[in-house]
């Protein structure tokens, strides 16, 4: 028997057919690695997801989210915020959106609030002022302690333990130093010279100027010029430097 004829029709079809095929198939791997790799609502889903936005979170609210959709969580520091409260998130890594697998690990930056409160500079204050600002500050204020001092007047703020500057956290301490004044001095004899010739002479010998006791009502009408009639500590007497002078003003009737 000789062989059926063939029609030139079945080859014409074949080419396009298997082309098409072809296509198919790759449009169909090609959208299974899309799903598979890149889209976390497919496949994909039990092993990659988006991390979730934690910003402004408070911090144990922010783990039990992350750890939940199966995240690990570490806080990686803390910093000063002026716009997220303190034991909030201010940044996460990664960010939020991003890809990533389950089990891995997303660490938070967390705010300490706004800039602190700080221990003012109390040196020179009476202990008595001093003790009514630390107060108002709610600090915990300790037995105070006197030390000498060269630059502090006697029975004023040298300073405080901790320091000037020291942020104030809840139930701090502080103690206040207070000056007992310095080495021993002769107090000199400053009667009869105006003011400020006076306050010159003092500060010579390290004492500075306290309480100046003005003209009393008799000798304000007096003509005569104004000079000190009186002091305390009294002249040759040994005082500390950095202690305080009382001055009395008086008038010398003109000749």
């Amino acid at each position: 028997m000789s062989a059926p004829p063939v029609r030139a029709g079945n080859a014409t079809w074949q080419v396009p057919l298997a082309i098409v095929a072809t296509a198919i198939g790759a449009l169909l791997v090609g959208y299974i690695a899309v799903q598979l790799f890149f889209l976390p609502d497919t496949l994909a889903q039990g092993r990659i997801n988006r991390v979730p936005n934690l910003g402004r979170m408070e911090v144990e609210k922010a783990r039990d989210k992350a750890e939940g959709e199966g995240y690990v969580v570490t806080v990686g520091g803390e910093r000063r915020s002026a716009d997220v409260e303190a034991g909030r998130v201010i940044y996460q890594l990664p960010p939020p959106g991003f890809y990533r697998p389950r089990g891995d690990t997303v660490r938070l930056l967390v705010s300490r609030g706004t800039e602190p409160a700080v221990l003012p500079d109390l040196a020179g204050l009476e202990p008595g002022l001093a003790n009514e600002i630390l107060s108002r500050l709610g600090v915990v204020i300790t037995p105070s302690r006197n030390e000498p001092s060269e630059l502090h007047p006697w029975g004023t703020i040298v300073e405080t333990v901790p320091p000037a500057g020291t942020e104030i956290e809840p139930g701090i301490e502080v103690t206040m130093v207070i000056s007992r004044g310095g080495t021993l001095v002769e107090m000199p004899d400053v009667r009869g010279l105006p003011l400020r010739a006076a306050r010159d002479t003092l500060i010579v010998y390290g004492i500075t100027v306290g309480q100046v006791v003005p003209l009393s009502s008799e000798e304000q009408g007096v003509e005569g010029a104004i000079v000190i009639s009186g002091q305390r500590p009294r002249p040759g007497q040994h005082v500390h430097t950095g202690s305080a002078a009382r001055l009395e003003l008086g008038r010398v009737a003109a000749p």
